[in-house]
């Protein structure tokens, strides 16, 4: 393009910009007034429904203590779902030297109590199943009556 050209493209779009005219905001103050208060409620309503599923989440990990309340060779059996999943799985874990080996190929192993309640979290379903480990008992020594 020559000088000539950019100058000519330069005047046009100038006179354009000059025929386009702000829009008009429509209707009268009270109608944009209810417009607006539509969309607060319409923005309530969601917030309302976030409260109300956070404070679901936040009663469900309730139920899990905040430190580690099982001891070495504790098994805990369960049922667990994942977010946008429609399957269950069947879990097994269990604590040895003080952290926990979860079954499953992508499940953690080797994880403290804070970890793996935060991987179990919301996704437990139903009840945790413990199964404490035995104490092994010895028979009692026969004593000599020499």
């Amino acid at each position: 393009m020559t000088d000539y050209e950019w100058d000519a493209a330069a005047y046009s779009f100038g006179e354009a910009l000059d025929k386009v005219k702000p829009p008009k905001i429509a209707g009268t103050l009270k109608e944009r007034k209810l417009l607006e208060l539509t969309g607060l409620l319409a923005a309530a309503g969601q917030l309302e429904e976030r409260i109300t599923k956070v404070t679901l989440q936040v009663e469900a990990l309730s139920r899990f203590p905040e430190e580690d309340p099982y001891e070495d060779g504790t098994t805990l059996e369960f049922t667990r779902d994942f977010p946008n999943g429609e399957k269950t799985y069947d879990y097994s874990a269990r604590r040895a030297n003080g952290v926990w080996y979860v079954t499953g190929t992508r499940s953690p192993n080797g994880v403290r109590w804070s970890e793996f309640i935060n991987w179990l979290g919301l996704g437990l379903v139903g009840e945790l199943k413990v199964m404490v480990p035995q104490k092994p008992t010895r028979a009692p020594r026969k004593r000599s009556t020499s």
